[in-house]
């Protein structure tokens, strides 16, 4: 099996052609997609005479945007000296300034010289490999540069005949500037001003550390991405809408994954996740937000739900989904995520105050401004989780167990009531996110920044995003948006998964690197003694067991002492010394002998 690597990047191998207007500097090019400060280089044409230092081939200026069209070129990447062009010049090919400084062996990676599989676009690269793939490659493409990219329509993402494709924003697996680190618009960005910016129905695809926005003002139902198929992921992924149509952020029309996304500002009825029918997929550790409907899903979904936020939508959580057993767990919505109801005292019949987005066994849990209705005389209680037994019209009825019997009431219970609407709540009421201060959810909630803000001075102040996740996903998440490990380093303290796709920095740093030093066949009763080979420190000091796997932080040379000295029969000292690698295990075999 092969794997092939191919690379986006801007303007591609062969560049891109631009004109120049003497008269108002500015460079021009439709589309162009530079940022502010990107670095560009003239690689072949006749270069433009300018009113300062002369221009020079294979030299890098760098862009300030003007329009989507147009740019100027300055000689610093700070923008305070523009090019001052005197005449326009002929035949102008501009060349990514990071492509033309890789290495001869960097660019080695992508093929033969001069013919290298380097792209200008998503699209140019999806061409290219869903024709040239061959069975038994396993096909990375690698964006090694941010910019913005345009597609007017959505594009079939190439699987071709390879076995495996990788869209990722790394480079032999170090992330690029490509990468958004979590937030909207840093890295590399595709934007459609069609109905969508891809779909696929492959396996085996993963689309890693992207951003895909849909610039559209129609209202259409349609999609911004669209995966499908078996063992297909979508992780790590800004998705996003700056249109002012209604539409879809993430359709999920097959069995794949999507993790630790943002889902942004999607308006549409669908929502910003949209099951469509399918079942088997997984979504885990996400965040949709600031649209129309957060999730939702057709009658026949059947997906699993994991510590995934909704919040901050005009819905956050649309049309259930068809609810089986521990398929949907630690959801997180907001405080206002509830719909009030009233009890019929000798019925099992709560009215609603609307229409419920409700499933048969959905997990549900009641608030009130009084006292909760009563069963058998005693209240239903706000701290506990009930279950959906039946729903006709704006009635439903609930049980205490998954498929429990449905209860009667023999109380109404005084007061304002409601039923909380989150999918899978399984928690304390106070799991929900109050929106009414976004400084306690976002840092920055109006310009797009989704860092969780912090702890609050009490826990009911906290975003519930942080340091709050009650169960591991199906798919076991080392880290999270911005490449931070999960769960975050705490110094000691405890260590959640937080939910969403952010994980809490408590400000400790990295976790210290540690190894494990594992120890077999020890006689039961010995006690054991680590040391560092240098300065004696003791690592550890205990009677374990027959076995031993202990973890530290101390990375080198250390010394063991094995002895059965206090009970019958007695064992002779057994001494070892080996060294501690990080992330490894280091194992050692105790040979201990009688002492006769």
């Amino acid at each position: 099996m092969a794997k092939v690597y191919s690379c986006v990047v801007w303007g591609g191998l062969t560049g891109k052609s631009v004109t120049i207007n003497a008269t108002t500097d500015l460079v021009s090019l439709t589309d162009h997609g530079t940022r502010n400060g990107k670095g560009l280089q003239f690689a072949s044409g006749t270069l433009p005479s300018v009113a300062g230092a002369a221009l020079a081939l294979n030299t890098t200026y760098y862009t300030k945007w003007i329009s989507t069209s147009t740019f100027e070129l300055y000689y610093d990447a700070s923008l305070t000296s523009k090019i001052d062009f005197t005449s326009t010049g002929a035949g102008l090919i501009l060349k990514s300034a990071l492509w033309m400084g890789l290495s001869t062996a960097q660019k080695a990676r992508y093929g033969t010289a001069g013919s290298e599989r380097a792209y200008a676009s998503m699209a140019a690269a999806n061409l290219a490999r869903s024709t040239n793939s061959l069975p038994g490659d396993e096909d990375v493409i690698e964006f090694i540069e941010a910019f913005d990219d345009f597609v007017t329509a959505a594009m079939n993402l190439s699987y071709g005949l390879a076995d495996t494709t990788l869209w990722t924003s790394t480079m032999d697996g170090v992330r690029t500037e490509a990468f958004h680190g979590g937030f909207p618009g840093l890295g590399y960005t595709l934007t459609t001003t069609g109905a969508g910016c891809w779909y696929h129905g492959g396996n085996n695809i993963t689309t890693d550390g992207l951003e895909f926005c849909r610039n559209n003002a129609t209202s259409a139902a349609t999609f911004c991405i669209a995966p499908s198929g078996s063992n297909s992921y979508v992780q790590k992924c800004i998705v996003r809408q700056t249109g002012s149509g209604g539409s879809q952020g993430i359709n999920v029309g097959g069995p794949c994954y999507i993790l630790n996304c943002i889902v942004i500002g999607f308006t549409g009825t669908y929502g910003g996740i949209y099951w469509n029918g399918n079942s088997g997929s997984t979504i885990a550790h996400c965040l949709v937000v600031k649209g129309g409907t957060g999730i939702t899903g057709s009658a026949s979904c059947s997906a699993s739900v994991y510590n995934t936020v909704s919040v901050g939508n005009t819905l956050n959580w649309g049309a259930s989904p068809t609810y089986t057993a521990s398929r949907f767990r630690g959801n997180i919505g907001q405080t206002t995520d509830k719909l009030s109801f009233a009890v019929t005292p000798g019925t099992t019949t709560m009215t609603c105050g609307g229409t419920p987005n409700l499933a048969i066994n959905q997990p549900v849990m009641f608030d009130t401004t009084g006292s909760l209705p009563t069963v058998g005389g005693v209240a239903l209680d706000p701290s506990k989780v009930y279950y959906i037994r039946s729903v006709t019209g704006n009635n439903v009825t609930i049980a205490t167990t998954y498929n429990g019997v449905a209860l009667t009431f023999n109380g109404a219970g005084t007061g304002t009531h409601n039923l909380r609407l989150v999918w899978a709540t399984y928690e304390a009421v106070n799991a929900w996110i109050d929106m009414t201060d976004p400084s306690l959810v976002f840092k920055d909630y109006a310009n797009n920044d989704f860092r969780p803000a912090g702890t609050g001075a009490t826990p009911a102040a906290q975003a519930k995003m942080v340091d709050y996740s009650i169960v591991t996903a199906l798919v076991n998440l080392a880290s999270d948006i911005g490449d931070n490990e999960r769960p975050n380093y705490n110094n000691g303290g405890a260590e959640y998964k937080d939910a969403g796709p952010f994980e809490y920095d408590r400000g400790y740093g990295p976790r210290p690197a540690s190894g494990t030093i594992a120890l077999t066949n020890i006689i039961s009763g010995s006690r054991v003694l680590i040391t560092k080979a240098i300065g004696g420190t003791v690592l550890y000091n205990d009677v374990p067991g027959t076995s031993l796997s202990f973890n530290t932080s101390h990375i080198g040379d250390f010394n063991v002492i094995v002895r059965k000295a206090t009970a019958s029969p007695f064992y002779r000292e057994f001494q070892a010394s080996g060294t501690t690698v990080a992330d490894q295990t280091t194992t050692i075999k105790c040979l201990q002998q009688l002492d006769e």
